[in-house]
């Protein structure tokens, strides 16, 4: 994987960088569905409390305040299970704590237990009562500077925070793809009252997703004499989400899959972390299902549903250690249907732990440790291809007016096929966005991109988290096995597009600043454009010289302009996407055309000959 040069591109300026930048990614303004009568209204909870965040959400009945801390499943590296919570300079919204100034430090996320009763625990114990934890600064994240933090305050009979535990980055004693566990004695009085809560809260900057905590296996409890002091916990657990089924890609179109489906297939892969902290190594067995469903003509057809129980002669998974095992009882060839136009593919892997046995009815009733053993996931065969998994830690995007950016993307079946349109996720960042964008896609020489065979500008549409926009091509373009598709950088705004730090596609992204297309090495992951194939008017080129070039003028105008040249099919369109009405007759050897605008601004004139296709930039007026 590649390193993450992230840390200092964020303070030097935007004209050094050559290449792709990250940026944060902001969720969707949303209400906050919270009350805090509902939180009062729950009685204090009794021991044990426990949360590894395995739900992918944070949950009401254990935390009191938790709104403003993400649960991420992509930004954590090495991870004890497979969610983590993450502290960062975003609030409940995803938007800055400070829009204002950037460079502001102070404190930012929180998260605050339930209120527990710790009057309950006998005093004979109370020596014995620890909570524990794990905690990484980083991972794929930004990493927090020296003078940034995370603390631990407990609340006392007074009602009180105190501080009993702050943590900071040590780029000499840690190291920031490590998660490390600790663990604080409860034993003074003042802690044991009915009200007693726990805290973290992170300290940096304000203006984004900065200095980065990850909080994970949040665990209080009685320790056994043995046990006292450490973080062993009799549990084995899920660390990532699946790997795909299709090597590269997590998505592919139906109708390149469908006839070698056994090439194009490959086994999943999961892995497994040893919560125990001991000499135990643990021998595991797992389930797996895989079921599939063809549809044709949306007629849904199962082809496919297998349990495989108990598999044997796996690695155990050694004290404090992770194992990964390959998922071979994949569906075969036959299960895809030639006559079918898309497929869902649904896999489940459960392992079997053993978790809830030994002293599980004496000690950790009613935590339910299975519940972090089990992983689902839905792979869908259509009509587009996906490197990204669905969800975008980051997005990324180039800093400077003219600058491209081009994914290489190679059709499975090795065939020339008619592309129709892309799938776009532009997620909310704090930076300002144009309400257009060029879209480009080239064909392949010497593996960078080579002619460009099309050119469609499309409006930059933000819907909600992780949702991408559809873009329709029009006219279409027929594309060879390997093609790229990209974006011009434009001026007045910058374009970023989600990027998926899971999948690391990195080599196959490419950047012209210069004239010359690069490598990137920069950026880690996967950009969210799904390149879509199906029918479509198609031309095979564009902006190519004719016999008589199309011109436009006068321009700016008022709506009402002149072109000259030979053109089949004309459309106006707004920086929104909607098509523009017009009338156009003969003036002369020009056609004179009037727009119906009813605002000024920015518009599309789009000419096509039918073999080529011209995007002529109109500004409007008052």
């Amino acid at each position: 994987m590649k390193a993450l040069v992230f840390s200092a591109q964020f303070l030097i300026p935007a004209a050094v960088f050559a290449q792709l930048q990250l940026v944060p990614v902001q969720r969707q303004p949303q209400p906050v569905n919270y009350t805090q009568a509902r939180i009062t209204s729950l009685p204090p909870m009794r021991l044990p409390f426990w949360d590894d965040f395995s739900k992918s959400y944070v949950t009401d009945t254990l935390w009191d305040s938790y709104h403003t801390v993400l649960v991420s499943s992509g930004t954590a590296l090495n991870p004890p299970t497979i969610n983590t919570a993450l502290f960062d300079g975003l609030d409940a919204n995803g938007v800055p704590y400070n829009t204002i100034l950037p460079l502001e430090t102070g404190y930012t996320d929180s998260l605050v237990s339930r209120r527990i009763d710790l009057t309950t625990v006998p005093v004979a114990i109370r020596n014995q009562i620890f909570l524990s934890f794990f905690y990484q600064w980083g991972g794929f994240a930004e990493n927090p500077d020296p003078s940034d933090f995370l603390t631990l305050e407990f609340r006392n009979n007074s009602g009180q925070w105190e501080p009993v535990l702050t943590l900071y980055s040590d780029n000499n004693t840690q190291l920031p793809n490590v998660f490390y566990d600790t663990a604080i004695r409860i034993n003074q009085d003042r802690f044991y009252h009915n009200e007693f809560q726990f805290r973290f809260r992170s300290f940096g900057r304000r203006s984004g997703r900065y200095d980065v905590w990850h909080i994970d296996y949040v665990y209080l409890n009685y320790r056994t004499a043995e046990e006292t002091g450490n973080t062993s916990i009799s549990d084995r657990a899920m660390t990532r989400p699946f790997t795909s089924l299709f090597g590269s890609y997590y998505a592919l179109p139906y109708t390149h899959f469908r006839d070698n489906p056994a090439a194009h297939l490959s086994s999943p892969t999961i892995e497994v972390f040893n919560l125990k902290d001991t000499t135990f190594a643990q021998v595991l067995n797992y389930t797996s299902h895989f079921r599939v469903r063809t549809f044709a003509s949306g007629i849904e057809n199962i082809t496919f549903d297998n349990f495989v129980d108990f598999e044997v002669g796996l690695p155990s998974v050694p004290s404090r250690g992770r194992a990964t095992y390959l998922l071979n009882a994949i569906p075969p060839a036959i299960a895809f249907e030639a006559s079918a136009d898309s497929a869902i593919i649904t896999a489940s892997i459960g392992i079997n732990s053993g978790d809830n046995d030994q002293d599980y009815y004496s000690r950790y009733v009613p935590i339910n440790f299975i519940q972090n053993d089990t992983l689902t996931f839905t792979y869908r065969l259509t009509d587009y291809y996906a490197y990204d998994d669905g969800t975008a830690e980051y997005a990324a995007g180039l800093t400077q007016a003219g600058n491209l950016a081009a994914v290489k993307y190679g059709t499975v079946n090795q065939q020339s096929d008619t592309l129709s349109g892309v799938y776009i996720y532009y997620p909310f960042t704090a930076s300002a966005s144009p309400n257009i964008a060029t879209i480009l896609v080239w064909n392949n020489q010497n593996g960078r991109p080579g002619t460009l065979l099309s050119e469609q500008t499309v409006p930059v549409r933000r819907n909600g988290n992780n949702e991408f926009t559809y873009f329709r091509f029009n006219p279409s373009v027929i594309v060879p096995d390997t093609f790229f598709i990209g974006w011009r950088q434009a001026p007045g705004g910058l374009i970023r597009i989600g990027l998926d730090s899971s999948n690391d596609t990195g080599n196959n992204m490419y950047v012209n600043t210069t004239g010359t297309w690069v490598i990137n090495d920069l950026v880690s992951g996967s950009l969210m454009i799904r390149p879509q194939f199906g029918k479509g008017e198609v031309v095979t080129g564009v902006d190519q010289p004719t016999d008589e070039t199309i011109a436009m003028f006068p321009n700016p105008n008022n709506g009402k302009f002149y072109l000259r040249g030979n053109f089949m099919k004309l459309e106006i369109v707004s920086v929104n996407g909607s098509l523009i009405p017009f009338e156009i007759k003969p003036a002369g050897n020009l056609m004179e055309v009037t727009a119906q605008i009813a605002a000024a601004g920015i518009y599309i004139v789009r000419c096509s000959t039918g073999q080529q296709i011209k995007n002529i930039k109109m500004l409007v007026r008052p």
